[in-house]
Order: C-alpha cells, then sequence, then structure tokens
C-alpha cells in the first residue's frame, strides 16, 4: 500500500476515531464526577434542611401550630436549595432554575406526611412549586371508619358509633393502642410489669401511669365498643386491627400484624402521591427525564421510624446521562416524636455517673432507679432567660431562671439533662445485638427493673408529646345529616343517560332542594373514572335551573387537567368556587366537603381546607318539580320524570356516598370526621 493511502486512511479514519474515543472518555469522566458532586451534594443540602427542621421546631415554643408548622418546612426547602446550590456548583442559578430539578421533597411527618412539589396554578397557568396540604396516613374500611395511623401505636379513629344511649352517632376519637392482656385500668400494671412513680428531680411523677389508664381505657374502646375487630376493608376482616400479645399481634412489636399493615399504609400513601405528581410533572411539562425511583428497603425503615425528609434531584446533564438521585434522612433530634429505640437513660435523678445510656448497655446498675428520656432531651436547647423588672437575670439558689418570670430580653442555651454520651452507646459496643424490644421483652431476674425503667419512662415522654382527646368528654359528635345516601353496588358507574340517579323528585316541601334554607353543607365521596370520554363538566350532584346548586367536576381544556367547582344558583344569579389543590387525578378516590353558610362558599378536599370565598347572602331556592341527581345534571323538561327525565353533564366515574345538611355550623374537626 502506498503511503499517500496510509496517510488518507489515517487523516480519514483514525484521527476521528481517536478524536471521537478521547470525547467520549472525556464525558464519561465528567457524568462520574458530576454524579459523584451531585450524591454528595444532595446529602449535604437534604441533612441541612433535617438540621434546621430540629433546630426550629426545639426553638419554637409555637411550632405545634399547623401555620407555624408549615413555615418552619418551608424555612427547610429554601435551605436545602441554598445547600444544594453551594455545594453542587450552581450557585449561580436562581430559585426557579433550581425547582427545576427538583420535582419533590416529602416532609414525613407523626401521622401523615407534606409534600413540596410542582403544580399547575389554574389561574396564572404556570407551574409553581408550593408545599402541598397535609396527607394522613389513613384508610377507610368497608363501613366508613375511617382509621389515621402514627409512627408509633397512636392511632385517630372516626366514624359512626354507638354512644352510651345506645345511639349511632359521628365521634372522633384518639389515643394511644396498648396490649391489655395482664394489664389494670388504673395503669398501674402493664403486660404484668409494675408502673411505678418516678422520682424527678426530687418530686413525684405519675405521667408514666397517667399514660398506662388513658391508654387502657382507649383500647378497650377500641377493641369492645367500636368494635373494630370485627371490621371489614375490600371484603376482608381486619385482623391486623385484633390487638393483643396472646394474638402475636402487640402493636408495640415491629413484627406485628398491627405494625406491618400500619407500614404498608404508609408506604403506600407516599408512592401513590410521589408517583402520580411526578409522573403527572414529566407528561406536562414534557420532560420524560423526572421519574419515581424504587426506595430501598433501608430507605423505608428510616421513614417508618423516625420524622424523615425524602429529596430528588432529577433531570440535570452530567454528561452521557442525566441525573437521577434522591435521599432520604430521618430526624434524631425533633421534638415531633419519641422514637421508642432512641430512649436514653441515666442512673436516678442526680445522674452520679454523668452519662446517658442505652437501656442495653452493660455499665447500667439494676440496682439504682433508671431514668429515660428521649434523645432529643440530651440536646441544646434555646431558651429565654428570667429577667426582673430592673433587667437582672433572676436566680434560685443560684440558677439561672428560664421559665419567663420576669421580663423577657435576651435568651441563652442550656440543657434539660446535661450528660455525655456513653462511649460503649456511641461506638456500638453494647452487651446484646437484640432490638430494644426484644432486650426488654426477655429481662428478667436481677434485670427485672430494666422493663419497669423502661416502659414507664416512654409512657412518660409519650404523655408529654402528644394531647389527647377525652375518649368521652371531648369525642367529636355530627349530627345524622338531612339526607344520605350510599351506594350499596360500589361497582356501579355513571356514565351516561341510563345511568344516573334521583335523590329528590319533590322539591315543594324542601327535601334535598334546601327550600327555604339559608345555609347548607355537601360531603361526597366520587371518583373519575380512567377509561372513557370526559365532558367539559361532570356533575357528582345536582339541582340546577335558574335556582339551585352543583357540585362537580370541571374540565380546563387548553390544558386538559380537572377541579372541584361548588356553584348557587338563583334567577340570573351564579355564585361559583373552585379547588386551588391539586389538579383531579383520574381512577383516584376523592373526598369532598361544600358549604355555603349564608355569607361564604367554602371547599375541603379530603377534610383540608382548599378555597373559602365571601359571596354574601344567596337564597337557597330552586324550581318546583326540579328533581336532585346524583350524576347528571337536569335539563329544562320536567316532564315524564319517573319515565327517565333528561338529563346532562354525566358523571363518567363513581359516587360512593352523599351527605347533605342545612342551617348547621361544623367546625374543622367535624369536618374533617365527616370523610
Amino acid at each position: 500500500m502506498k503511503l499517500q493511502n496510509l496517510t488518507v486512511i489515517f487523516i480519514i479514519i483514525i484521527i476521528p476515531v481517536v478524536l471521537l474515543v478521547s470525547l467520549y472518555i472525556s464525558t464519561g469522566l465528567k457524568t462520574i464526577k458530576y454524579q459523584s458532586l451531585y450524591d454528595a451534594g444532595l446529602l449535604t443540602a437534604t441533612h441541612s434542611a433535617i438540621s434546621a427542621f430540629e433546630l426550629n421546631t426545639t426553638n419554637d415554643a409555637y411550632s405545634d401550630n399547623a401555620e407555624t408548622k408549615r413555615n418552619i418546612l418551608k424555612s427547610s426547602v429554601k435551605m436545602f436549595e441554598k445547600s444544594l446550590a453551594n455545594t453542587c456548583e450552581i450557585s449561580s442559578y436562581n430559585v426557579d432554575e433550581i425547582e427545576e430539578y427538583i420535582p419533590a421533597i416529602v416532609f414525613g411527618m407523626y401521622d401523615g406526611f407534606y409534600m413540596y412539589a410542582p403544580s399547575l396554578n389554574p389561574k396564572t397557568r404556570k407551574y409553581e412549586h408550593s408545599l402541598k396540604n397535609y396527607v394522613y396516613y389513613s384508610e377507610k374500611l368497608d363501613d366508613g371508619t375511617v382509621i389515621i395511623y402514627s409512627l408509633d401505636n397512636h392511632v385517630t379513629v372516626s366514624g359512626k358509633f354507638k354512644n352510651e344511649d345506645g345511639e349511632e352517632e359521628y365521634q372522633v376519637k384518639e389515643g394511644y393502642l396498648i396490649d391489655l392482656n395482664d394489664s389494670e385500668s388504673d395503669g398501674r400494671k402493664y403486660k404484668g410489669i409494675e408502673i411505678k412513680p418516678e422520682t424527678i428531680n426530687g418530686i413525684e411523677n405519675t405521667e408514666g401511669i397517667e399514660y398506662y389508664k388513658d391508654a387502657y381505657k382507649f383500647t378497650n374502646w377500641f377493641l369492645n365498643i367500636a368494635k373494630v375487630q370485627e371490621k371489614y376493608k375490600d371484603g376482608e376482616k381486619c385482623n391486623y386491627l385484633n390487638i393483643g400479645s396472646l394474638n402475636d399481634n402487640d402493636p408495640e412489636d415491629e413484627n406485628s400484624a398491627f405494625i406491618q399493615h400500619k407500614r404498608e399504609i404508609i408506604k403506600n400513601k407516599i408512592e401513590g402521591v410521589l408517583n402520580s405528581t411526578i409522573t403527572a410533572y414529566s407528561e406536562r411539562t414534557l420532560r420524560n427525564v423526572y421519574k419515581m425511583p424504587k426506595l430501598s428497603e433501608e430507605d423505608w425503615q428510616k421513614i417508618y421510624s423516625n420524622i424523615s425528609m425524602i429529596a430528588f434531584f432529577q433531570g440535570k446533564n452530567i454528561g452521557l446521562t442525566k441525573y437521577n438521585g434522591y435521599c432520604v434522612l430521618n430526624s434524631t433530634n425533633s421534638n415531633e416524636y419519641v422514637n421508642p429505640n432512641l430512649m436514653y437513660f441515666i442512673e436516678g435523678s442526680d445522674n452520679t455517673d454523668h452519662y446517658y445510656h442505652d437501656i442495653r448497655c452493660s455499665k447500667i446498675s439494676s440496682s439504682t432507679q433508671l431514668i429515660g428520656y428521649k434523645i432529643g432531651d440530651f440536646q441544646k436547647i434555646k431558651l429565654p432567660k428570667a429577667l426582673d423588672t430592673n433587667g437582672t437575670p433572676k436566680k434560685d439558689g443560684g440558677k439561672q431562671l428560664y421559665n419567663n418570670n420576669g421580663t423577657e430580653t435576651t435568651s441563652a442555651y442550656k440543657y434539660n439533662h446535661y450528660s455525655l454520651a456513653c462511649y460503649d452507646c456511641v461506638n456500638g459496643s453494647l452487651s446484646s445485638d437484640t432490638t430494644i424490644y426484644d432486650y426488654v421483652k426477655n429481662s428478667g431476674g436481677a434485670t427485672y427493673e430494666i422493663k419497669t425503667a423502661y416502659w414507664t419512662s416512654l409512657a412518660r415522654e409519650r404523655y408529654n408529646t402528644v394531647k389527647l382527646l377525652e375518649t368521652e368528654e371531648e369525642s367529636i359528635t355530627i349530627p345524622d345529616p338531612d339526607v344520605e345516601f350510599s351506594e350499596s353496588d360500589l361497582n356501579y358507574t355513571y356514565d351516561g343517560a341510563s345511568k344516573y340517579k334521583i335523590l329528590s323528585n319533590s322539591p315543594i316541601g324542601g327535601g334535598v332542594t334546601a327550600n327555604g334554607k339559608k345555609s347548607m353543607i355537601i360531603n361526597a365521596t366520587f371518583l373519575l373514572n380512567n377509561e372513557g370520554t370526559h365532558g367539559n363538566q361532570e356533575m357528582i350532584v345536582a339541582t340546577t335551573e335558574n335556582s339551585g346548586w352543583s357540585l362537580s367536576i370541571k374540565r380546563n381544556n387548553e390544558f386538559n387537567y380537572y377541579y372541584i367547582e361548588f356553584a348557587i344558583y338563583h334567577n340570573d344569579e351564579r355564585k361559583y368556587i373552585i379547588c386551588n389543590s391539586d389538579p383531579i387525578s383520574l381512577d383516584t378516590k376523592y373526598n369532598v366537603t361544600a358549604i355555603y353558610d349564608g355569607t361564604y362558599m367554602k371547599l375541603y378536599v379530603n377534610g383540608i381546607n382548599q378555597t373559602v370565598m365571601n359571596v354574601g347572602e344567596i337564597q337557597l331556592t330552586q324550581m318546583n318539580n326540579i328533581p336532585t341527581m346524583i350524576g347528571a345534571n337536569p335539563t329544562s323538561n320536567h316532564e315524564n320524570i319517573e319515565d327517565g327525565r333528561p338529563a346532562s353533564g354525566y358523571l363518567n366515574g363513581k359516587v360512593y356516598n352523599i351527605k347533605l345538611w342545612y342551617n348547621q355550623n361544623f367546625n374543622n374537626e367535624q369536618i374533617k370526621a365527616i370523610q
């Protein structure tokens, strides 16, 4: 082969190949570099956000307030974004540019979760990131009973139960579930263990006893009066609610059926909302880089065991691919929740050895009183100093007072319990590698004091963390509705002129048509089918023509999403409000409450207030012979109703129940209870 031919081959083939390989290697190295950089940055940013949450909830006396909590979480998001920008070398990006790569952030709380994510704003027609409404870890049983679970053995139960007079009424009750076997109603015995008063700082403390007394009362109601163990879900008996050690279903044991079911509820709730949110955002923004990753079992254990944060960072170009990362961290120092695995013990209230220990530590002496506290109590907290009227620090026996006794002008850091961590407990050199539950359960003989100390201290800490509703005096009741419709056939689908139902055929006497009424409350549970064609307006329940009202689903044709509308008509006057929450998803069950109280129109979705508008006084009247319909809207032809009247606005979906009240005023707790 001639030299010039080799030269041509080298120039035309070899050099481009070398350049391509070099470019590929360079891009691959870039991918590896940014993959590592973003992994580390995401971890750092998530840790910063969790730390900010812990600091704010520990030092803010009003952090239990819902609005304050939302503001704290928003601050944590800003801390996350700022840290992410700095650690991932994107500090030149503005907030909108950074949030483009954040499809979701989930804050797992005590009995539900918040999610910070983008959604389409119906007013601006733009995707905007915001903190969504709280989603409870709840389930609804076949008879309408709603159970809200928490990270521990605390539950909230709402439904229709018999009162002391034997009459059924809507009630909401909450409390801790405990094993009643070999326990006593006065709270002084639990699982055969004597629960003793504790001497703390020279004062007798009986809060542990009060906890078991209240928990015994609530659990007894849960198992007997409410008859929860005889309830069904999807036609299957709810055996996981029949708690007790004799059934191998101790609500404190993480291997019990109750705990496993609760974790399934938590997982399904978070996965369902996350998956639908990320998928919808990806489809509507035409960016298929966003996708729900599969969280590992280790990640889920973090979520089950404490206050947590799940942060997603996706879609950033890193060379050969797009970055698709997430990070799960939990909080260990939050005052929001008492983790039974993060209780630490000191020997006696004077703590003579100056250390705090894991209950399994071999250095714990069984001969002295053990007093346990949640891990957050050993952390530094910020408290206001108490000053007298001239600004001098108020002291008692030389010790600074912190209880706001005086004019508060300054603050300082202090410890609730000043003790050091035991070296063996923090470096993994414990005497036992079994779980704390099993270790305490199997303790006996000379270490019998371990059981009493652990269960008493845990009870005291829980008693001081969650305020319980009294099971009798403060139970929430709801009056029976004026009209109630429950669908006996849950497979019945409203999908056309032949499939709607008439609630009232005679508006003259009032009935469900609200003639002469000054206010009304509508509650409905529904879903839109995932199959079939949806119209521009589909009625859940309606009675409209010149005068009337409607609760419906409307479609935004430009962006093809669905939202809830509540409307009132009187002659030519029409007042309406729409739900400002996320767009309605197909094949998803929703509970909506629409209220007109004579002045304001309000919309609640799944018990959470979404929209309020002052519309003034409107007459709730209705033309004669116009019926109230489920799944359709009456038309102008009122004749031959019994033979099938003309209708429009057909609902392509299912309606599970309708409840109507007139001239009633409900508070937020009652609205939540009627779901």
